[in-house]
């Protein structure tokens, strides 16, 4: 099994300068202060840290998950134990995860539910690899996903979200 991924995430410079900043500027008062506590030192840090992380922003990510034996084998031991032919065994695998997604999480598109049960049962029972992707519109700042989220489920469209299924190389 291999875990391969991509991100496009701008703003981590600035996001280390105000990080470490906030840091050195506090270290002063904690070692002239031996009263200093743990409420002090969040409230001394936890706004700049807050906007440290707002300076960041994600363009896309995506996440390849590859399977060279790991299925096979847990099948193939599956299957011994059961007396079920190992390729039996995936496609129960694919069976599993496709009763899973029958109805989507609030905010899932039918569409992206669907992509995602077609690309798990193919790399459930075919092997290769899955790839999971997102690519917003416009980038994601926590700013901006905190106001999504602040309704509830938000609408999982603004992710750019997408799912495939590729043949083993």
């Amino acid at each position: 099994m291999r875990l391969g991924s991509t991100i496009d995430l701008s703003g981590y410079g600035g996001f280390l300068e105000r990080y470490y900043g906030a840091a050195f500027k506090v270290m002063p008062m904690i070692q002239s202060n031996p009263d200093f506590d743990e409420d002090q030192l969040t409230a001394s840090l936890l706004p700049e840290m807050m906007a440290a992380v707002n300076l960041l922003s994600l363009s896309e990510l995506s996440l390849t998950l590859t399977d060279y034996t790991l299925i096979d084998g847990i099948a193939a031991i599956q299957g011994a134990e059961q007396g079920i032919d190992p390729a039996m065994v995936r496609q129960g695998y694919a069976g599993m995860a496709s009763m899973s997604l029958l109805s989507p999480p609030p905010g899932v598109s039918p569409e992206l539910n669907a992509q995602l049960g077609s690309s798990l049962v193919r790399f459930l029972s075919e092997g290769g690899s899955i790839t999971f992707r997102m690519t917003p519109e416009s980038p994601l700042t926590v700013p901006g996903l905190t106001e999504a989220f602040a309704g509830g489920a938000p609408d999982f469209n603004m992710f750019g979200l997408s799912v495939d299924a590729q043949d083993q190389e």
